[in-house]
C-alpha cells in the first residue's frame, strides 16, 4: 500500500525542519518545491538517530527524486541555507512494509 506525506514548511532565517512519520516504510519519491524557482537551498532527510538518508546542497528551484530507501524509524526533513524565507511544498511517497 502507498501512502504520502505532504507538508508546507517555511524557513526562518534560512532554516526549517519537520518530522515525518516513516516507521517501517520505504521512501519511493521525494519532491520539494519552493515558492520561487530561483530560491537556492540545502535539503536533507535524516532518521531519528541523525543518520542522513538523502542530502543535496545548493539546489535551485524544484527538486524531484525517485528512490527506494527503507526506513525503520521516523524521519526529519531539514531545509538549510535557504536564500529566501518562503513556503516550500514537500511531498514524500512511501510504500508500507508492514
Amino acid at each position: 500500500m502507498l501512502s504520502r506525506s505532504y507538508n508546507t514548511v517555511t524557513p526562518t532565517l534560512g532554516s526549517a525542519s519537520e518530522a515525518i512519520y516513516a516507521h517501517q516504510k520505504v521512501l519511493l519519491r521525494l519532491a520539494v518545491k519552493p515558492t520561487t524557482s530561483s530560491t537556492q537551498y540545502d535539503f536533507e532527510v535524516i532518521d531519528q538517530y541523525g543518520l542522513s538518508f538523502y542530502s543535496i546542497q545548493n539546489q535551485t528551484g524544484e527538486l524531484e527524486e525517485v528512490m527506494e530507501i527503507p526506513s525503520i524509524t521516523n524521519l526529519s526533513l531539514n531545509i538549510t541555507n535557504s536564500s529566501a524565507d518562503e513556503d516550500f511544498e514537500v511531498l514524500f511517497i512511501f510504500r508500507d512494509e508492514r
